[in-house]
């Protein structure tokens, strides 16, 4: 298993305990056999290593659908992951960081929006457009999978 690999395995377990903003390098480091200088070597701080870790399974689930998975075979397979780590992401994204996970998934999911958009001969040269076509897809996506007991 490589470094980041390993990191992200001690960073996964320390969040099923304490919130993000509550862990420190040195006890991520603690939890394997790497140093710091490994750590810092491939990431810049536990915020960018928490982004590589969501990256992981973000693109391995929802980030499929620029490879022809279907919208709800992509989401359902990010809401499993989801649920299976639920306690590792609600601790992630509870960070108050403006280096945390919110703006990143926003950034990513956005992203992926407008590949899967421009594969399908959408015009997204404006931000206006881009935003609404995102707020849209993201509407037609959920709706109908809401239940409002």
């Amino acid at each position: 298993m490589n470094s980041k690999k390993i990191l992200a395995e001690s960073l996964e377990k320390l969040l099923m305990k304490k919130n993000l903003d509550d862990i420190h390098v040195s006890e991520i480091v603690a939890g394997t056999s790497l140093s710091r200088k490994t750590f810092y070597r491939h990431f810049k701080d536990k915020y960018d290593l928490a982004s590589w870790y969501f990256a992981q399974f973000y693109e391995a689930s929802f980030g499929r659908i620029t490879d022809g998975l279907t919208w709800e075979e992509a989401l359902l397979c990010y809401l499993d992951i989801c649920q299976e780590k639920y306690s590792v992401l609600k601790n992630a994204y509870a960070s108050r960081d403006i280096n945390g996970l919110r703006g990143y998934d926003i950034a990513v999911t956005r992203k992926t929006y407008e590949k899967y958009l421009t594969i399908k001969g959408a015009d997204i040269n404006s931000e206006t457009k881009v935003s609404h076509m995102c707020h849209f897809v993201t509407l037609l996506l959920l709706l109908p999978k809401l239940k409002f007991n």
